[in-house]
């Protein structure tokens, strides 16, 4: 019987750690557009311990590279 990678524990650990590298840039990215941790963590149904966390964590240059910059003038 063929086994669906799908099902593997490597398949789920792998997505698991994307879903929560995502998070961790999307948390980025609304601290660097001024949201609250209480208001991310309402806005992305999450625990604000996990949201402050998540801010704690993060590298001080990778807001850098998720801004948006705006055109000079």
């Amino acid at each position: 019987m063929i086994h669906d990678i799908r099902e593997s524990r490597v398949y789920q650990e792998a997505g698991e750690e994307c879903r929560q590298q995502i998070r961790r840039q999307v948390i980025s990215a609304l601290t660097a557009d001024g949201m609250s941790p209480f208001e991310i963590a309402t806005a992305l149904e999450l625990d604000t311990d996990e949201v402050r966390q998540a801010i704690a964590d993060a590298p001080t240059d990778e807001c850098l590279l998720i801004t948006p910059t705006t055109p000079s003038a």
